[in-house]
Formats: C-alpha cells, sequence, structure tokens
C-alpha cells in the first residue's frame, strides 16, 4: 500500500469534493458581490428596511459579504491544491490542500459558537426583560 491518494475509491471521492468545493467557492464569491452591491443600493437610495435604520442596514449588509468570500476562498484553494496534488500524484501538496479545508470548519465553527452566544444573550435579556416589565 502506497499511499491514499493511489486508492480509486478515495481518489474518486476527492474529485468529487473538489468539485463541489470549487462550485460553492465561486457561488459565494457570487453572491459576496451580489450582498456588496445590495449594500450599497440601500446606503445610497435611503430605502429603510427597518426604519430609522437605512445606512446602518447598507453598511450590515457590506460587512456580512465577509462571510461569503472568506469561506469560498477557502473552498477555491482547496480544490485548486488538491487538483493539482491529485494530477500530479503529489503526496505532500494533497495533504497541503487540505489545509484550506481545516481552516474553513474552524471559521464556522468559530461562527457557530459566537452564534450561540448572542441567540443566549438574547434569550437572557428577554427573560430579563419579562420578569422586570
Amino acid at each position: 500500500m502506497d499511499n491514499l491518494a493511489n486508492n480509486d475509491v478515495f481518489r474518486d471521492a476527492t474529485d468529487k469534493m473538489i468539485y463541489w468545493s470549487k462550485l460553492f467557492g465561486v457561488m459565494s464569491y457570487i453572491l459576496g458581490v451580489l450582498m456588496i452591491l445590495g449594500g450599497i443600493v440601500i446606503l445610497f437610495s435611503g430605502v429603510e428596511l427597518v426604519p430609522g435604520v437605512g445606512g446602518f442596514t447598507g453598511i450590515f449588509y457590506i460587512l456580512l459579504s465577509a462571510l461569503y468570500f472568506y469561506p469560498g476562498k477557502l473552498l477555491l484553494d482547496f480544490s485548486k491544491i488538491t487538483r493539482q496534488a491529485l494530477d500530479s500524484n503529489d503526496n505532500e501538496k494533497f495533504a497541503e490542500g487540505f489545509i484550506p479545508m481545516g481552516q474553513l470548519f474552524k471559521f464556522w465553527g468559530v461562527i457557530t459558537i459566537i452564534m450561540l452566544g448572542v441567540y443566549a444573550l438574547m434569550f437572557l435579556i428577554g427573560i430579563l426583560g419579562a420578569l422586570f416589565s
């Protein structure tokens, strides 16, 4: 047994991962650009989705677009490096290709923990508001 990259089942599964990660990476970039454009329209058109916070909503959309660009970059990095490794049968490059995938899971893990904290805080504020109103 020489390495995992020479295992046909593993190569096929990795090839599918590369395809889908490239697709989702490109889609993340497209959605990020659309969010930036939407934020700019909201910012400069005076449209207020929530009364009194039109400018803030536009800025929020623009900042939120970063949540699409960074994971998209990681997915594209994974697909590019791993594709090159499979094509050249380079084990070191193959292992290097999975580094962005690990960073992607770390990124979404941190975002998930932050959102759980925000939800817990909102729940606590809601309970305190109900008790003292």
